[in-house]
């Protein structure tokens, strides 16, 4: 089962003195794990000696999916064991030592990292910053603006009865610069998460409003819905 999936992988890390540290993310960290979430499993290593602790793990475990990402400071591993859950898949994160930040914020409770072992006290927190991610917000403000008063680009495709037209136009004009501003009002230094998990960063009242702007199905019903976005992000703005 889940546990035991989470205990293997954390003895099998803890004996192997090259890992300083490992830490659980996303649903474990946060405490709200159900039948669906994933394993957000994290270390901290020289970036030398991840291909051999890899390789270590598709030994350990019989694997029958497997993915690897790069990134600049890390390399994650996605996998899944065989004969376990479906949706029991594995997000291996490995950050690289003296390069990755492992730098958490006090108290956030969207990005929180639920500590396993941490050999050299990498693991660090800091308090909240309201000028993080400043720029990027800026940025989507100014973004969000332009889009939204482009919204004619849709309406033309829906009078033309154009749906594939008019439904991409409308993610880009509509609910993109939508989202953005309700990441930056509610969850300002998340600007990158996008639709993840935002049924659980807004208010009710909000992903109510956002849930009616989704559920389109005809051009009718995207044309039904420009004015009321429209006024919606103004509410949210001014």
């Amino acid at each position: 089962n889940r546990e035991e999936i989470i205990q293997k992988l954390t003895d099998m890390l803890y004996e192997d003195k090259r890992v300083y540290a490992t830490w659980l993310e996303g649903a474990d960290a946060i405490g709200n794990v159900d039948l669906y979430s994933d394993i957000d499993i994290c270390i901290l290593i020289d970036k030398e000696k991840i291909d051999s602790l890899f390789d270590k793990i598709q030994n350990q475990f019989e694997i029958d999916s497997i993915h690897e990402n790069n990134n600049n400071a890390e390399r994650q591993l996605v996998f899944h064991i065989a004969g376990t859950d479906k949706y029991h898949v594995i997000d291996f994160n490995a950050y690289f030592y003296g390069e990755a930040n492992t730098t958490f914020i006090k108290g956030d409770n969207i990005e929180p990292c639920k500590v396993i072992f941490d050999r050299c006290g990498a693991i660090q927190y800091k308090d909240y910053d309201p000028e993080e991610c400043a720029g990027e917000r800026a940025y989507w403000e100014g973004e969000s603006k332009y889009r939204l008063s482009q919204i004619d680009r849709v309406e033309k495709y829906c009078l033309r009865g154009l749906y594939p037209e008019a439904f991409i136009y409308y993610q880009r004009y509509v609910v993109e610069p939508l989202v953005f501003t309700l990441r930056s009002k509610y969850t300002p230094t998340k600007m990158y998460y996008y639709m993840v998990h935002i049924s659980n960063h807004i208010p009710e009242n909000k992903l109510e409003k956002l849930n009616k702007i989704l559920k389109v199905s005809s051009t009718d019903e995207i044309l039904a819905n420009l004015e009321f976005s429209d006024q919606w992000y103004k509410t949210l703005v001014y």
